[in-house]
Protein backbone atom coordinates (compact mmCIF):
# COMPACT_ATOMS: atom_id res chain seq x y z
CA UNK A 1 0.00 0.00 0.00
CA UNK A 2 3.13 2.02 0.84
CA UNK A 3 4.56 1.59 -2.44
CA UNK A 4 1.13 2.48 -4.25
CA UNK A 5 0.65 5.44 -2.85
CA UNK A 6 4.31 6.73 -2.90
CA UNK A 7 3.51 5.37 -7.35
CA UNK A 8 0.66 7.49 -7.32
CA UNK A 9 2.37 10.64 -5.67
CA UNK A 10 4.96 10.86 -7.61
CA UNK A 11 2.90 10.61 -10.66
CA UNK A 12 1.18 13.42 -9.54
CA UNK A 13 4.21 15.48 -8.74
CA UNK A 14 5.46 14.61 -12.30
CA UNK A 15 2.65 15.65 -14.08
CA UNK A 16 2.73 19.01 -16.27
CA UNK A 17 0.80 22.11 -14.91
CA UNK A 18 -1.15 22.24 -17.97
CA UNK A 19 -2.12 26.15 -16.66
CA UNK A 20 1.82 27.31 -16.18
CA UNK A 21 3.17 26.04 -19.88
CA UNK A 22 -0.19 27.71 -21.32
CA UNK A 23 0.90 30.73 -19.61
CA UNK A 24 4.85 30.38 -20.77
CA UNK A 25 3.81 29.85 -24.07
CA UNK A 26 1.18 32.87 -24.62
CA UNK A 27 3.58 35.18 -23.21
CA UNK A 28 6.78 33.94 -25.40
CA UNK A 29 4.04 34.03 -28.32
CA UNK A 30 3.07 37.83 -27.53
CA UNK A 31 6.06 38.83 -26.39
CA UNK A 32 5.08 39.62 -22.56
CA UNK A 33 6.48 38.42 -19.14
CA UNK A 34 4.70 35.37 -17.71
CA UNK A 35 3.40 37.35 -14.63
CA UNK A 36 1.36 39.27 -17.45
CA UNK A 37 -0.69 36.52 -18.39
CA UNK A 38 -3.34 34.88 -16.21
CA UNK A 39 -5.49 31.79 -16.38
CA UNK A 40 -9.01 32.63 -15.49
CA UNK A 41 -11.19 29.23 -16.46
CA UNK A 42 -10.01 25.26 -16.70
CA UNK A 43 -12.42 22.91 -17.68
CA UNK A 44 -11.76 19.30 -17.53
CA UNK A 45 -12.11 17.74 -21.05
CA UNK A 46 -11.45 14.58 -22.90
CA UNK A 47 -10.03 15.28 -25.89
CA UNK A 48 -10.84 12.35 -28.90
CA UNK A 49 -7.13 11.77 -30.18
CA UNK A 50 -3.39 13.37 -29.78
CA UNK A 51 -4.07 16.17 -31.50
CA UNK A 52 -6.11 17.54 -29.00
CA UNK A 53 -9.36 18.28 -30.85
CA UNK A 54 -6.57 20.80 -33.19
CA UNK A 55 -5.74 18.58 -36.28
CA UNK A 56 -4.06 20.38 -38.87
CA UNK A 57 -4.89 18.92 -42.41
CA UNK A 58 -2.72 15.90 -43.25
CA UNK A 59 -1.50 15.72 -39.58
CA UNK A 60 -1.24 12.46 -37.85
CA UNK A 61 -2.17 11.83 -34.49
CA UNK A 62 -2.77 9.06 -31.95
CA UNK A 63 -6.50 7.88 -32.10
CA UNK A 64 -6.42 7.30 -28.44
CA UNK A 65 -8.65 9.41 -25.83
CA UNK A 66 -6.56 12.01 -24.05
CA UNK A 67 -7.61 13.11 -20.63
CA UNK A 68 -6.87 16.59 -20.35
CA UNK A 69 -8.63 20.63 -20.25
CA UNK A 70 -9.83 23.28 -22.09
CA UNK A 71 -7.92 26.78 -21.04
CA UNK A 72 -8.86 30.10 -21.29
CA UNK A 73 -6.00 32.60 -20.13
CA UNK A 74 -6.14 36.67 -20.12
CA UNK A 75 -3.40 39.15 -21.61
CA UNK A 76 -4.12 42.96 -21.51
CA UNK A 77 -7.76 42.11 -21.18
CA UNK A 78 -8.04 39.77 -24.06
CA UNK A 79 -8.92 36.34 -23.79
CA UNK A 80 -7.08 33.12 -25.51
CA UNK A 81 -8.28 29.17 -25.51
CA UNK A 82 -6.04 26.58 -25.29
CA UNK A 83 -6.17 22.99 -25.37
CA UNK A 84 -3.93 20.60 -22.96
CA UNK A 85 -3.53 17.50 -22.63
CA UNK A 86 -0.63 14.54 -21.98
CA UNK A 87 2.44 16.95 -21.63
CA UNK A 88 1.42 19.75 -24.48
CA UNK A 89 -0.94 22.63 -24.35
CA UNK A 90 -1.76 23.87 -28.05
CA UNK A 91 -3.25 27.45 -28.68
CA UNK A 92 -6.89 27.15 -30.35
CA UNK A 93 -6.99 31.23 -30.44
CA UNK A 94 -8.61 34.54 -29.25
CA UNK A 95 -11.73 33.99 -27.67
CA UNK A 96 -12.46 37.07 -29.58
CA UNK A 97 -12.68 35.19 -32.84
CA UNK A 98 -14.37 32.17 -32.09
CA UNK A 99 -16.94 33.07 -34.50
CA UNK A 100 -15.03 33.26 -37.06
CA UNK A 101 -13.37 30.49 -39.10
CA UNK A 102 -11.52 30.55 -42.47
CA UNK A 103 -12.28 28.94 -46.03
CA UNK A 104 -9.46 28.54 -48.99
CA UNK A 105 -9.23 26.73 -52.01
CA UNK A 106 -7.02 23.68 -52.61
CA UNK A 107 -5.94 22.68 -55.84
CA UNK A 108 -7.53 19.22 -57.66
CA UNK A 109 -5.16 17.94 -60.11
CA UNK A 110 -7.83 15.70 -61.22
CA UNK A 111 -10.58 17.80 -62.21
CA UNK A 112 -10.34 18.54 -66.03
CA UNK A 113 -11.77 22.25 -65.59
CA UNK A 114 -9.27 23.53 -63.17
CA UNK A 115 -11.45 23.52 -60.37
CA UNK A 116 -10.79 22.98 -56.88
CA UNK A 117 -12.33 22.04 -53.09
CA UNK A 118 -13.29 24.79 -50.67
CA UNK A 119 -11.97 23.87 -47.86
CA UNK A 120 -12.79 25.85 -44.12
CA UNK A 121 -10.81 25.52 -40.87
CA UNK A 122 -10.91 27.36 -37.95
CA UNK A 123 -8.80 30.61 -37.69
CA UNK A 124 -5.70 29.05 -36.70
CA UNK A 125 -5.97 26.30 -39.37
CA UNK A 126 -7.42 23.49 -37.62
CA UNK A 127 -9.82 20.82 -38.16
CA UNK A 128 -10.04 21.46 -41.87
CA UNK A 129 -12.83 19.82 -43.62
CA UNK A 130 -14.06 20.11 -47.79
CA UNK A 131 -17.53 22.11 -47.86
CA UNK A 132 -17.81 22.37 -51.61
CA UNK A 133 -16.00 20.49 -54.31
CA UNK A 134 -16.26 21.69 -58.14
CA UNK A 135 -14.31 25.55 -56.95
CA UNK A 136 -12.81 27.77 -59.28
CA UNK A 137 -13.23 30.79 -57.01
CA UNK A 138 -15.52 32.23 -54.08
CA UNK A 139 -16.38 34.95 -52.17
CA UNK A 140 -17.88 34.84 -48.96
CA UNK A 141 -20.78 36.69 -47.18
CA UNK A 142 -22.79 37.61 -44.17
CA UNK A 143 -25.47 35.24 -43.00
CA UNK A 144 -23.61 33.30 -43.89
CA UNK A 145 -23.07 32.55 -47.63
CA UNK A 146 -20.79 31.55 -50.22
CA UNK A 147 -21.08 32.83 -53.79
CA UNK A 148 -18.95 29.93 -55.55
CA UNK A 149 -17.72 29.89 -59.07
CA UNK A 150 -17.51 26.51 -60.95
CA UNK A 151 -16.01 26.26 -64.33
CA UNK A 152 -17.91 23.82 -66.44
CA UNK A 153 -15.60 24.53 -70.10
CA UNK A 154 -13.13 25.88 -71.50
CA UNK A 155 -15.93 29.16 -72.74
CA UNK A 156 -18.34 28.27 -69.70
CA UNK A 157 -18.96 29.15 -65.88
CA UNK A 158 -21.29 28.82 -63.52
CA UNK A 159 -22.31 30.94 -60.28
CA UNK A 160 -23.72 28.82 -57.01
CA UNK A 161 -25.01 30.01 -53.57
CA UNK A 162 -24.26 28.15 -50.66
CA UNK A 163 -25.30 28.31 -47.11
CA UNK A 164 -23.87 26.24 -44.11
CA UNK A 165 -27.53 25.87 -43.39
CA UNK A 166 -29.32 25.65 -46.52
CA UNK A 167 -27.94 21.95 -47.48
CA UNK A 168 -27.76 21.58 -51.34
CA UNK A 169 -25.99 24.67 -53.32
CA UNK A 170 -28.33 26.56 -55.57
CA UNK A 171 -27.15 27.34 -59.44
CA UNK A 172 -27.61 31.40 -59.78
CA UNK A 173 -26.42 32.11 -62.85
CA UNK A 174 -24.31 30.98 -65.84
CA UNK A 175 -21.74 33.13 -68.18
CA UNK A 176 -18.35 32.92 -70.29
CA UNK A 177 -16.58 34.14 -67.11
CA UNK A 178 -16.48 35.88 -64.21
CA UNK A 179 -15.57 38.77 -61.84
CA UNK A 180 -15.74 40.63 -58.71
CA UNK A 181 -18.58 38.87 -56.91
CA UNK A 182 -20.66 40.46 -53.95
CA UNK A 183 -23.44 38.17 -51.34
CA UNK A 184 -25.94 38.96 -48.02
CA UNK A 185 -27.02 35.72 -46.83
CA UNK A 186 -28.99 37.85 -44.32
CA UNK A 187 -30.84 39.64 -47.25
CA UNK A 188 -30.55 36.73 -49.50
CA UNK A 189 -29.16 39.17 -52.16
CA UNK A 190 -25.66 38.74 -54.71
CA UNK A 191 -24.43 40.04 -57.20
CA UNK A 192 -21.53 39.55 -60.01
CA UNK A 193 -19.67 41.07 -62.26
CA UNK A 194 -19.84 38.71 -65.63
CA UNK A 195 -18.95 38.04 -69.45
CA UNK A 196 -21.79 36.23 -71.36
CA UNK A 197 -19.77 35.12 -74.02
CA UNK A 198 -15.55 35.47 -75.30
CA UNK A 199 -14.59 39.18 -75.78
CA UNK A 200 -17.89 40.65 -74.89
CA UNK A 201 -18.96 43.94 -72.35
CA UNK A 202 -18.38 43.05 -68.65
CA UNK A 203 -22.27 43.57 -67.02
CA UNK A 204 -23.58 43.55 -63.34
CA UNK A 205 -25.98 40.55 -63.16
CA UNK A 206 -27.80 40.44 -59.30
CA UNK A 207 -30.99 39.09 -57.61
CA UNK A 208 -32.56 37.70 -54.87
CA UNK A 209 -32.06 34.34 -53.54
CA UNK A 210 -35.74 32.65 -54.84
CA UNK A 211 -36.86 35.34 -57.02
CA UNK A 212 -37.22 35.75 -60.01
CA UNK A 213 -35.09 35.79 -63.29
CA UNK A 214 -31.45 38.16 -62.03
CA UNK A 215 -31.21 41.48 -63.46
CA UNK A 216 -28.33 42.92 -65.55
CA UNK A 217 -27.52 46.79 -65.80
CA UNK A 218 -23.83 48.26 -66.79
CA UNK A 219 -20.90 48.86 -64.53
CA UNK A 220 -19.81 52.08 -63.71
CA UNK A 221 -18.33 54.12 -66.38
CA UNK A 222 -14.82 54.73 -65.62
CA UNK A 223 -12.16 51.88 -64.21
CA UNK A 224 -13.16 48.84 -64.03
CA UNK A 225 -15.13 47.43 -61.10
CA UNK A 226 -12.51 45.37 -59.27
CA UNK A 227 -14.76 44.75 -56.21
CA UNK A 228 -19.24 44.40 -55.03
CA UNK A 229 -20.76 45.42 -51.61
CA UNK A 230 -23.88 45.68 -50.40
CA UNK A 231 -24.43 47.94 -47.83
CA UNK A 232 -27.40 47.76 -46.09
CA UNK A 233 -29.28 45.78 -48.70
CA UNK A 234 -27.99 48.15 -51.58
CA UNK A 235 -25.52 47.23 -54.02
CA UNK A 236 -22.36 49.27 -54.19
CA UNK A 237 -19.95 49.02 -57.00
CA UNK A 238 -15.96 50.08 -56.33
CA UNK A 239 -13.79 51.75 -59.59
CA UNK A 240 -9.95 52.15 -58.16
CA UNK A 241 -10.79 54.23 -55.43
CA UNK A 242 -14.49 55.60 -55.76
CA UNK A 243 -17.45 53.74 -54.55
CA UNK A 244 -20.70 54.26 -56.71
CA UNK A 245 -24.24 52.79 -55.27
CA UNK A 246 -27.06 51.33 -57.22
CA UNK A 247 -30.02 53.21 -57.35
CA UNK A 248 -33.30 53.87 -59.00
CA UNK A 249 -31.51 56.71 -61.86
CA UNK A 250 -28.45 54.59 -62.18
CA UNK A 251 -25.16 54.46 -60.31
CA UNK A 252 -24.39 57.52 -57.83
CA UNK A 253 -21.42 58.43 -56.33
CA UNK A 254 -21.20 56.68 -52.24
CA UNK A 255 -18.76 57.60 -49.49
CA UNK A 256 -20.12 54.99 -47.13
CA UNK A 257 -17.69 51.87 -47.54
CA UNK A 258 -14.76 54.06 -48.48
CA UNK A 259 -13.38 53.90 -44.44
CA UNK A 260 -12.20 50.15 -45.28
CA UNK A 261 -9.91 49.37 -48.16
CA UNK A 262 -9.19 45.29 -48.24
CA UNK A 263 -5.80 46.19 -50.20
CA UNK A 264 -4.65 47.91 -47.35
CA UNK A 265 -6.66 50.71 -45.35
CA UNK A 266 -8.48 51.01 -42.85
CA UNK A 267 -10.02 53.88 -40.89
CA UNK A 268 -10.05 53.23 -37.40
CA UNK A 269 -11.11 56.72 -36.02
CA UNK A 270 -11.15 60.05 -37.07
CA UNK A 271 -7.55 60.81 -36.71
CA UNK A 272 -5.95 56.93 -36.89
CA UNK A 273 -6.07 54.32 -39.82
CA UNK A 274 -4.49 51.24 -40.21
CA UNK A 275 -2.31 50.39 -43.14
CA UNK A 276 -0.50 46.98 -44.38
CA UNK A 277 1.84 47.45 -47.46
CA UNK A 278 4.89 44.75 -49.13
CA UNK A 279 8.07 46.54 -49.04
CA UNK A 280 11.65 45.43 -50.09
CA UNK A 281 13.36 42.94 -47.06
CA UNK A 282 17.38 43.68 -46.00
CA UNK A 283 17.82 40.04 -47.57
CA UNK A 284 16.73 40.96 -51.62
CA UNK A 285 13.60 39.53 -50.01
CA UNK A 286 9.81 40.77 -49.28
CA UNK A 287 8.02 41.73 -46.10
CA UNK A 288 4.92 43.31 -44.99
CA UNK A 289 4.25 46.17 -42.70
CA UNK A 290 1.05 46.84 -40.39
CA UNK A 291 1.39 50.30 -39.26
CA UNK A 292 -0.92 52.64 -37.40
CA UNK A 293 -0.89 56.11 -39.46
CA UNK A 294 -2.06 59.66 -37.84
CA UNK A 295 -3.66 61.56 -40.29
CA UNK A 296 -0.80 64.16 -39.98
CA UNK A 297 1.40 61.34 -41.50
CA UNK A 298 3.35 59.97 -38.41
CA UNK A 299 2.96 56.16 -38.17
CA UNK A 300 4.02 53.93 -36.09
CA UNK A 301 4.87 50.43 -36.80
CA UNK A 302 2.14 47.40 -34.91
CA UNK A 303 3.81 44.56 -37.28
CA UNK A 304 5.97 42.95 -39.52
CA UNK A 305 5.71 40.00 -41.47
CA UNK A 306 8.83 38.90 -43.17
CA UNK A 307 8.57 37.09 -46.14
CA UNK A 308 4.99 37.91 -46.91
CA UNK A 309 3.62 39.59 -49.93
CA UNK A 310 1.07 41.45 -48.72
CA UNK A 311 -2.57 40.89 -50.48
CA UNK A 312 -5.39 41.50 -48.52
CA UNK A 313 -6.90 42.40 -44.87
CA UNK A 314 -10.01 41.68 -43.33
CA UNK A 315 -10.95 43.25 -39.85
CA UNK A 316 -12.43 40.66 -37.61
CA UNK A 317 -13.18 41.63 -34.01
CA UNK A 318 -11.69 43.38 -30.86
CA UNK A 319 -9.19 44.77 -32.65
CA UNK A 320 -7.71 41.57 -35.08
CA UNK A 321 -6.86 42.04 -38.62
CA UNK A 322 -6.53 38.65 -41.17
CA UNK A 323 -3.72 39.64 -42.92
CA UNK A 324 -2.97 37.64 -46.15
CA UNK A 325 -0.46 36.80 -49.05
CA UNK A 326 1.71 35.12 -50.54
CA UNK A 327 5.14 33.38 -49.64
CA UNK A 328 6.78 31.97 -51.91
CA UNK A 329 4.43 29.28 -54.06
CA UNK A 330 1.77 29.31 -50.80
CA UNK A 331 -1.12 31.33 -49.26
CA UNK A 332 -0.62 32.65 -45.99
CA UNK A 333 -2.94 34.49 -43.39
CA UNK A 334 -1.68 35.93 -39.90
CA UNK A 335 -4.05 37.07 -37.31
CA UNK A 336 -2.33 40.59 -36.38
CA UNK A 337 -3.69 42.68 -33.33
CA UNK A 338 -4.07 46.31 -34.61
CA UNK A 339 -3.42 47.82 -31.46
CA UNK A 340 -1.07 45.79 -29.48
CA UNK A 341 0.92 44.72 -32.67
CA UNK A 342 0.56 41.28 -31.47
CA UNK A 343 1.44 38.28 -34.44
CA UNK A 344 -0.33 34.56 -34.39
CA UNK A 345 0.21 32.98 -37.92
CA UNK A 346 -2.78 31.48 -39.21
CA UNK A 347 -3.30 29.47 -41.95
CA UNK A 348 -1.07 28.31 -44.80
CA UNK A 349 -3.14 26.87 -48.25
CA UNK A 350 -2.21 26.67 -51.80
CA UNK A 351 -5.22 29.00 -52.67
CA UNK A 352 -6.72 32.11 -51.64
CA UNK A 353 -7.80 32.55 -47.45
CA UNK A 354 -10.54 34.44 -46.61
CA UNK A 355 -12.52 35.07 -43.30
CA UNK A 356 -16.04 33.44 -43.26
CA UNK A 357 -18.27 34.75 -40.38
CA UNK A 358 -19.28 31.27 -38.92
CA UNK A 359 -18.28 29.47 -35.80
CA UNK A 360 -15.36 26.98 -36.58
CA UNK A 361 -16.88 24.76 -33.83
CA UNK A 362 -19.63 23.93 -35.86
CA UNK A 363 -17.84 22.57 -38.69
CA UNK A 364 -18.10 19.10 -37.85
CA UNK A 365 -21.41 18.55 -38.53
CA UNK A 366 -20.98 20.34 -42.23
CA UNK A 367 -21.21 17.33 -44.85
CA UNK A 368 -19.17 17.93 -48.30
CA UNK A 369 -21.40 19.31 -51.18
CA UNK A 370 -20.84 19.44 -54.38
CA UNK A 371 -21.00 22.00 -57.36
CA UNK A 372 -22.30 19.64 -60.02
CA UNK A 373 -23.75 20.97 -63.42
CA UNK A 374 -26.79 18.64 -62.88
CA UNK A 375 -27.89 18.83 -59.32
CA UNK A 376 -28.54 20.67 -57.04
CA UNK A 377 -31.45 23.35 -57.10
CA UNK A 378 -31.45 25.63 -59.75
CA UNK A 379 -32.99 29.58 -59.45
CA UNK A 380 -32.24 31.15 -62.48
Amino acid sequence: MIAIALLAALAESSAPDWGVLARNDLASRLRLRPEEVRMVESQSVTWPDGSLGLARLGEMATMALVPGASLVLEAKGRRFRYHAGGNAVKLAGPVALDRFSLLYLEPNESDPNGNGSLVRSSVLGYGAQTVLSGVTAFEPGPGPAVLAVRRTSRSGQQLWLWTPQGGQPRRLHAAFSYGPLAVDGKAGRWAAVFRATAGGAFRVAWGEVGGDRPRETDPPVGQPVDRLAFEAGVLAARTGTKWRSLGQAGWEPSADREAYDERGRWLLNRSFRLEARSMAASDGGRRTVVAKVHFSGMEASRAELPGLEFDRFEPLADGWVLVCGREGEASAAYLVHADLGWVIPSCKARGPIRAFDMPAATQGGLPARSLDSEGGERVQ
